[in-house]
C-alpha cells in the first residue's frame, strides 16, 4: 500500500503517482490526494480507479480529489 500527497506543480503529481505504481504488488492499493484536474482521467491504465468528489485544499485556492487505485492481480 502507498498513501501519498505528491507535489502538484509542473505535472509532478502524475509522475509521482506513476512511480508509486511501480512499488505496489499485484492487488495492492494506492491512496493519493491529487489535483482535481486529474479527476476521472485514466491515470493508471489497467488499474481500478475510484475518485472522490472535488474538495477544497485548506489554506490554498486549489481543489483536490482523493484517488483510490487498486493494482490488477
Amino acid at each position: 500500500k502507498v498513501v501519498m500527497n505528491p507535489p502538484f506543480a509542473g505535472g509532478r503529481a502524475i509522475r509521482h503517482l506513476e512511480h508509486a505504481a511501480t512499488m505496489v504488488a499485484p492487488g495492492g492499493r494506492i491512496v493519493a490526494l491529487l489535483p482535481a484536474g486529474l479527476a476521472s482521467k485514466d491515470v493508471l491504465p489497467g488499474w481500478s480507479l475510484t475518485w472522490s468528489e472535488r474538495m477544497p485544499f485548506p489554506g490554498t485556492s486549489i481543489e483536490v480529489v482523493m484517488l483510490v487505485a487498486e493494482a490488477p492481480r
